[in-house]
Order: structure tokens, then C-alpha cells, then sequence
């Protein structure tokens, strides 16, 4: 009687564990009302998007430049970083604060996609951390008002970001890398040495569209990247021995 009581309870965890990805898990259904033939349900065309999709002569979309200086404390395992946002307004209409994605707060032990066991989803659960340790957000020297939800963070802007405008403002972060991989970053120990895979790193302002609005999902730990285009000047700093590999590739003649 011992041995299928066993086995039973080494399988129970593992059952309630598929139970509960199941419970949030996206999986793809069949749906009896649609075919490959079944005409597409495409919005009616306007002057921002045209009857095949592509863009009309009034569409518009936003831009965010970047000026980063980052740095990787190996010791510590701290990433520590400061940005420039120029954020380019190039919508109708007037803005009264801007989102901003926080992704490493998806490693906080209250994170939305701890809790529904989005680490497990991606290849195994991460060691939890404290996530992004914001230590100064603002224009200048002076504060900001902001609210951070989960992996996002809306900053108050001290007046509307008018159609046709900019706003530029500071972020000051850091946080502590995960030894244990976790989707895109984390260490790798080698006969070589330690590889450092560090994604999602900085914060990055969320894409306002025409079609949702700020775009304001937050990150669970699986799903793709919606981002803005722009650009980012760069500059990293690690330890003398170490090679950095990034992508795009340097300006040649750029220092890494």
C-alpha cells in the first residue's frame, strides 16, 4: 500500500502546479465560429490606418530618446544606472503623465507575475530580489511625483505634454541580479568565467497609441515587447577584465 501512496503525493505538487499555470495560462482553443476562410475582422479604415492596414496620411506615432550610463558591480551583483528621457509627443493630444515599465519588479515576491507563477512558465522560478530600487526620479533636481503599480510606474508630469511637444526628464536605479536564470538574465558559470545576461534592465517609457491609449499591461513573465522607436546613446561600464557583447552593435569608433 506504500507504493502508490508514494507516488501519489511526489505527483500532487506537481498536479496543483499545472492546475494553477492552467488557471491563467492563454492556451490556444479552437473556436467553432472561425476558419482559415472566415473573412478577417479588420477595423474600419480612417485617415491614421488604411482598409489594408497600412498607415494613412494622418498617423502618427511617439519617439523616446535615451541617454544611458550603466554600470555592473560583479561583487555586489548590482546594475546600477542613470537615463535622460526625451520623450516626443507626436499624438493629438495632450498628456498628464507618462508610463513607464519597470520589468525586474516581476522578480518582487508581491509581483503579479510571481504570484501566478510566470517564472515557472519561462523555464523555472528566479530567486526573488527587491526589484528596481529607484533612487531619484525627476527633471533635474528636481522630484517627481510617481506611483509604481507592479511592473509599471505612471510619472506625473508637472504640466500636459502638449501635442507636437517634448518633456524631458532623470531616472536613478538599480538592482541586484539573479543568480539563478530567469528568462533573459541572470549568470552563467563557465571554464571561462561567469557570462552575465542581463535584459529588461532599464526603464522604459510604455508606447501611447492610437488604438489603446497607454499601453500598460504588465510584465508577467511570458509575451513579447511593444516599444517605442528612438534613440539611445549608451555608455557601459564593467569590470576591466570582461567583454561586452550588445546589440545593435557600437557606432564604430564608440566606446562600450
Amino acid at each position: 500500500r506504500r507504493g502508490p501512496f508514494v507516488l501519489i503525493s511526489l505527483l500532487l505538487p506537481t498536479v496543483l502546479l499545472a492546475q494553477r499555470r492552467d488557471e491563467y495560462a492563454r492556451a490556444p482553443q479552437p473556436r467553432p465560429d472561425v476558419t482559415i476562410f472566415s473573412q478577417l475582422d479588420l477595423p474600419t479604415p480612417n485617415r491614421l490606418r488604411t482598409a489594408s492596414g497600412a498607415p494613412g496620411p494622418d498617423y502618427w506615432q511617439q519617439k523616446v530618446d535615451y541617454t544611458i550610463a550603466v554600470s555592473l558591480d560583479t561583487a555586489s551583483r548590482t546594475v546600477r544606472g542613470t537615463e535622460h528621457i526625451t520623450y516626443y509627443n507626436n499624438s493629438p493630444e495632450s498628456l498628464d503623465y507618462v508610463w513607464v515599465h519597470l520589468e525586474q519588479n516581476i522578480l518582487r515576491k508581491d509581483s503579479i507575475g510571481t504570484r501566478t507563477d510566470g517564472g515557472a512558465a519561462v523555464g523555472g522560478p528566479s530567486e526573488p530580489s527587491d526589484g528596481v530600487v529607484l533612487s531619484h526620479v525627476g527633471v533635474g533636481d528636481k522630484d517627481l511625483m510617481y506611483q509604481v503599480y507592479d511592473t509599471m510606474m505612471r510619472v506625473e508630469v508637472p504640466q500636459p505634454i502638449a501635442a507636437g511637444s517634448k518633456f524631458e526628464f532623470d531616472v536613478a536605479w538599480s538592482f541586484q541580479v539573479p543568480q539563478q536564470v530567469f528568462r533573459r538574465y541572470g549568470t552563467m558559470e563557465t571554464s571561462k568565467g561567469t557570462i552575465w545576461e542581463i535584459a529588461q534592465w532599464f526603464p522604459a517609457v510604455a508606447v501611447f497609441d492610437d488604438v489603446h491609449g497607454w499601453n500598460t499591461l504588465p510584465y508577467l513573465g511570458t509575451g513579447e515587447f511593444y516599444m517605442n522607436y528612438g534613440n539611445v546613446d549608451l555608455a557601459i561600464t564593467v569590470p576591466r577584465d570582461h567583454l561586452v557583447v550588445e546589440q545593435p552593435a557600437p557606432r564604430p569608433g564608440a566606446a562600450a
